[in-house]
């Protein structure tokens, strides 16, 4: 279990109230003891921070609210029948979680079939909403659990370890502050690795032709290529299934820069991207100063400019002896 600090629930009850949100009184949760974390098994690196904890009267359009170390949840029924979950993320700052989700258990204890997640966070505060289909049954068990700086890295160590053993070229889970090595093949042929790009801000940009903000942003990237030429890098990785579609991409798009194709990288195991790098969602974006330190991960593009102009700025291109770029 992760030792977030003691949660006080009265400014979580004076956070729902502001929303409107009616909170549950002290037996809401009582009818069913919580399942201890032990009956059912977590992704490497993940803990509970709440429950997994049953939750009742589901049946029609009223919801269930409830308060985790950290902020409080809700749970509620759509119109379609689907049920949608959010986290109020208050305040998860000790330590701060990588990742935050919730999760909902059948009656047999099995996690029911997400079908998406959307995240707001910023500063250890956010909403994070998931939509679930309706297991059906009455044994609904709910819980919230966390993945800590240190449990990602352990299960990055591991996938990375396995893609090893498989002849299989990943990137290692990003984590800010930290240094990032990798190296890869080029769709155009040679390889790519951190070490030959220190010296330059380096822009990771997961991508594939079927995600339209990944595509809206390539008029950014090309005009960030023009202004800083060589002092910036780019290393586009595409998720498309077929390496022609990603060829034809490059070439229609000109996006003449060191590209990989992730599926001639990974060597048939499509799913390290996720167990490994965490990257289950397009666009991603990662950002290393010219020491190869991750600076800026982001799910979105919308701070892109700004974090490589500052990052610009803030690291100066070294000179030598003449006063001439290195």
């Amino acid at each position: 279990m992760i030792a977030f600090r003691v949660w006080n629930t009265r400014p979580a009850a004076m956070a729902m109230a502001a929303l409107g949100v009616l909170t549950l009184g002290p037996s809401a949760l009582a009818e069913n003891p919580p399942a201890t974390p032990e009956e059912h098994e977590l992704p490497l690196g993940w803990n509970w921070v709440f429950g997994p904890a049953p939750v009742h009267g589901l049946a029609g359009r009223s919801g269930q609210t409830g308060v985790f170390d950290g902020g409080f949840w809700t749970i509620d029924r759509r119109s379609n029948g689907d049920l949608v979950g959010r986290l109020i993320i208050v305040d998860l700052s000790s330590p701060d979680p990588i990742e935050i989700e919730l999760v909902i258990l059948d009656e047999q204890g099995s996690p029911t079939k997400s079908r998406g997640t959307t995240t707001y966070r910023r500063d250890n505060r956010g909403i994070v909403e998931t939509s679930f289909e309706d297991p059906g049954g009455d044994g609904l068990r709910l819980g919230v659990m966390a993945l800590t700086r240190d449990g990602a890295r352990r299960a990055s160590d591991a996938g990375m370890e396995e893609a090893r053993e498989l002849g299989a070229s990943i990137l290692p889970r990003p984590l800010l502050g930290e240094s990032l090595d990798f190296e890869f093949p080029l769709v155009g042929g040679g390889r790519i690795s951190e070490e030959s790009l220190r010296g330059r801000i380096v822009v990771i940009d997961g991508w594939a032709t079927w995600c339209i903000p990944c595509m809206e942003k390539m008029p950014a990237l090309h005009e960030l290529k023009e202004e800083y030429g060589d002092a910036l890098a780019i290393v586009g990785i595409n998720f498309d299934s077929q390496l022609a579609t990603a060829r034809e991409a490059i070439r229609g798009g000109s996006l003449n820069w060191n590209q990989v194709h992730a599926g001639s990288a990974d060597a048939g195991h499509p799913d390290l991207w996720s167990t490994t790098t965490g990257w289950d969602t397009l666009p991603q974006i990662v950002i290393l100063d010219r020491d190869g330190v991750v600076r800026h991960i982001a799910n979105h593009t919308l701070d892109l400019e700004n974090e490589v102009d500052r990052l610009i700025a803030d690291q100066p291109k070294p000179m030598n002896a003449q006063g001439e770029d290195r």
